[in-house]
């Protein structure tokens, strides 16, 4: 009966989350049309940023609370690295997969075209951005001292900083069209109130990335809870399920803005993540962990390469377009993952 209820709740867990996701994107989308900014900025920085928050929370959360409780910190570092590590994994399988899958269901169902019209300037030059800071915070696994551990956790932070003036800055993409912005949700629920929008927005936004944040941190802990149950290796398991959680906000983003035959906001959120994933969460953990990766955590490495290398080269001969099974075969890379660490736990 036990199982079945946490079972249960992290049903529960992932359905809330779905739900706060639709709010955040709504209030983003809104938020950018106020401000008039470009879609590159909307979906790469304030949509980034703004789902990323949950699993950014983790890896400090995962520590913390052992230290808080008195108990040993060993387990909350294990979860907490491979939370960070889990996070581009899935975003380059998983959240392509999904992005991909969610372009074929729509053009089935007739609600969009088949074919993709993402902005290729914002992919190409995210990809290129993540594959320089993913590479810097992985080499530093060879490196002992903690010092240059956390000086290269600075300068990822600063990196990503310049990342972010640089995206605002230049004109990526087009305004968002007010006409294809659907009405901010609050205000439904309080229409008298309408010349208080952006009163509402900021409320909006708040209350999403609240609640992104405690629902992710409620399902790391049925997480803890499987782990032990299961006899499985703490960072094994964070790998896996972990950045589900986290992870899901941006798959749930970029297949809403899909159906919405919004693509370059699609696109521009798994990889602005992409960017924000490499430097912030991972300085994090170059800082809280002893930052040292055993051979699955490798082997994950290894395949988030495979899967960002084969999006950009395929990106790159076609001039920036992307194809909805390219995406979908990203899938591939989370299923040899899954089926490695079947066989190392027979």
């Amino acid at each position: 009966m036990e199982y079945f209820i946490h079972f249960l709740l992290t049903i529960i867990f992932l359905a809330l989350i779905t739900y706060v996701c639709v709010l955040f994107t709504n209030s983003v989308e809104n938020l950018g049309q106020e401000y008039g900014m470009q879609e590159g900025a909307v979906g790469g920085i304030l949509a980034a940023i703004g789902t990323a928050l949950p699993e950014t929370i983790v890896p400090i959360v995962a520590v913390s609370s052992g230290f808080l409780a008195g108990k040993s910190v060993a387990v909350g570092k294990e979860v907490a690295l491979g939370a960070v590590l889990g996070s581009p994994f899935l975003l380059s399988t998983v959240a392509f997969f999904v992005t991909g899958v969610s372009v074929l269901l729509c053009s089935f169902l007739k609600k969009r075209e088949c074919k993709m019209c993402a902005n290729p300037i914002i992919l190409l030059r995210d990809l290129k951005f993540f594959l320089f800071s993913y590479t810097i915070a992985v080499s530093c696994a060879f490196v002992s001292s903690k010092i240059i551990k956390c000086f290269v956790a600075l300068f990822l932070i600063i990196y990503y900083l310049w990342y972010v003036q640089r995206t605002l800055k230049k004109d990526f993409g087009c305004e968002l069209d007010s006409n294809n912005v659907h009405e901010l949700i609050f205000l439904k629920l309080f229409k008298q109130m309408k010349h208080h929008k952006r009163i509402f927005i900021i409320l909006q936004v708040i209350f999403s990335l609240v609640g992104l944040v405690v629902i992710s941190d409620l399902f790391v802990n049925e997480i803890k809870y499987f782990s032990q149950i299961l006899h499985i290796h703490p960072m094994v398991m964070a790998l896996l399920l972990a950045p589900v959680a986290t992870e899901l906000p941006e798959c749930f983003n970029s297949a809403i803005w899909i159906g919405a035959s919004k693509d370059s906001l699609s696109i521009a959120n798994i990889t602005g993540a992409l960017v924000f994933q490499s430097c912030i969460p991972a300085a994090i953990g170059l800082v809280l962990t002893p930052w040292h990766f055993n051979v699955p955590a490798f082997f994950n490495v290894i395949l988030v390469y495979f899967s960002i290398i084969f999006v950009y080269i395929f990106a790159f001969k076609n001039k920036g377009i992307l194809n909805y099974r390219i995406l979908i075969a990203c899938g591939g890379f989370y299923v040899v993952y899954v089926v490695y660490v079947l066989k190392m736990l027979i």
